[in-house]
């Protein structure tokens, strides 16, 4: 087995009892996407107070754009979230994506009502807080990442090509 690769003993998905992986790793994922999906609802509800129907309008229609450009944007926060997910460090992960939501949640109401920066305020509340998110992501490969990948990693085998056409 080459150095780089995980051994059985070191890798509990394959050995460690389904309860216990459910806990460690399906609970953190699934707090980390309600956490995500409350990026929204609090954008939402401080423009509707903050700025009333109009805003709550203007980011609608604007969404398809939004959403475009924060896939592109969280390529590398929720990418490299599930990736920290994989190396057997969900609750990081899940510290990850709280924190951006924390910041996002308190710099909502600063900047729209507190500097009445209106849907700017909140735009910038989500990006600092998504920037804070991908900066804890890449401390963590920094310094706390367990598994190494290298380009070969990545080179399909011959075996990962005939598993699916083995199942038509």
């Amino acid at each position: 087995m080459e150095e780089t690769n995980i051994s059985q003993e070191q890798n509990p998905l394959g050995t460690a009892p389904v309860g216990g992986l459910i806990g460690k790793f399906a609970i953190p994922a699934i707090i980390s996407m309600l956490v995500s999906a409350l990026y929204n609802i609090v954008d939402q509800i401080f423009i509707g107070q903050g700025v009333g129907m109009l805003g709550n309008a203007a980011t609608n229609v604007a969404f398809p754009v939004t959403t475009i450009a924060t896939a592109l944007a969280l390529l590398l926060g929720i990418g490299g979230n599930h990736i920290v997910r994989a190396d057997r460090s969900p609750t990081y992960s899940m510290t990850c994506v709280l924190t951006g939501a924390i910041i996002n949640t308190i710099l909502d109401p600063l900047f729209i009502f507190g500097f009445g920066w209106g849907i700017k305020g909140a735009a910038w509340a989500t990006v600092i807080g998504q920037v804070v998110s991908g900066i804890l992501v890449i401390i963590y490969f920094g310094k706390f990442r367990k598994m190494y990948l290298e380009m070969s990693m990545l080179k399909p085998s011959s075996e990962c090509l005939t598993i699916p056409l083995a199942s038509l």
